[in-house]
């Protein structure tokens, strides 16, 4: 009978056979790993093999360590989910109505400003979190604070220069000294605009052929507290594994996380709370430029499902696959 490496193997080979996947995959339960391997190429020019050590960028689950970073301040009474956004940013349009929580759970109605078409001006030059601020603070809000859910990057550019200003630290200090350094997260790092990244993989996207061409260049210093965050599948394992424990936050404040903040949405703090013939899943996917990850955390079994790829392609499907395998290995 085959073991469950084997059948994982098997899966994931199917999609390799049409560039469809190229990354590493970590399985874990109750935070013993069942599954870590690497598959395809870091570099497929250079042939270098993609391992449980290959860095990624990480795009949007950095929101997960933005938001236990505000939590933190939570806790040590710095900060109040019932704080309004104008006690810090004056500026910001109808601050008086938009509170922390609002921005956690991306009901504060402030517009996305990755949908701005200026974006692509942003590609290869840097952009502090001030100026990009300046770009969304005075447009009309898409809806009254509170009662409706829409996902806006602008909220966590918001909650950046929150712990910010509160800390008087940069955000990159913070999650180094208050999350990476304290787990071991070696692996892990806020990325510096032009720098060059040893163990990065590189980033690629299918071209119409479906043949692996560069991604083009983009600036991910730009995405600060939405989206700069480089790791690997084991150092991602390591902050999985601390989020079971009580280590970094009240477990008060632990339940809001996975708790949708409206009956009608699926996003609570940091994460999207979804329900799976698995048991309730608290998950955050990822996409930026040449890379995609995802995040699953079955929340019931135990079991977290981590997919990185240096791919510019939609994995959800061979994520949920992965988790039903683990689910049902035989």
């Amino acid at each position: 009978m085959p073991s469950i490496a084997e059948n994982i193997g098997d899966y994931i080979k199917e999609y390799q056979s049409n560039n469809l996947f190229s990354g590493a995959v970590l399985i874990s339960k109750q935070s013993e790993i069942i599954y870590c391997e690497g598959h395809g190429k870091a570099s497929y020019e250079l042939g270098v093999p993609i391992t449980s050590k290959t860095k990624f960028r990480i795009g949007s689950i950095t929101k997960t360590f933005t938001a236990v970073s505000i939590l933190q301040l939570v806790d040590k009474g710095l900060l109040k989910l019932d704080d309004r956004i104008e006690k810090f940013f004056p500026s910001q349009r109808e601050g008086d109505k938009i509170t922390i929580s609002h921005l956690l759970s991306h009901t504060s109605g402030i517009q996305n400003y990755t949908e701005n078409p200026t974006m692509n001006e942003w590609a290869n030059v840097n952009v502090s979190p001030d100026e990009i601020f300046q770009r969304f603070s005075n447009k009309e809000l898409q809806s009254s604070p509170g009662t409706e859910y829409s996902y806006s990057n602008s909220n966590y550019v918001i909650l950046g220069m929150v712990i910010e200003k509160i800390t008087g630290k940069s955000y990159d200090s913070v999650i180094k000294e208050g999350i990476f350094d304290p787990l071991g997260m070696q692996d892990s790092d806020i990325e510096v605009a032009f720098r060059i990244v040893e163990n990065r993989s590189t980033g690629y996207e299918l071209d119409q052929s479906q043949s692996l061409i560069y991604s083009p260049f983009f600036n991910t210093t730009n995405a600060f507290a939405t989206g700069n965050i480089t790791s690997t599948v084991s150092d991602l394992h390591l902050w999985d594994s601390a989020l079971y424990s009580d280590k970094f936050i009240s477990p008060s404040l632990k339940s809001k996380m996975y708790k949708p903040i409206l009956y009608n949405s699926q996003y609570g703090y940091g994460w999207f709370i979804q329900d799976t013939p698995f048991g309730l899943v608290a998950l955050h996917s990822g996409g930026i430029s040449g890379y995609t990850s995802m995040l699953l955390r079955f929340l019931d079994s135990g079991i977290t499902v981590i997919v990185l790829s240096n791919i510019s392609n939609d994995i959800s499907e061979i994520s949920k696959g992965l988790a039903a395998i683990a689910h049902n290995p035989l």
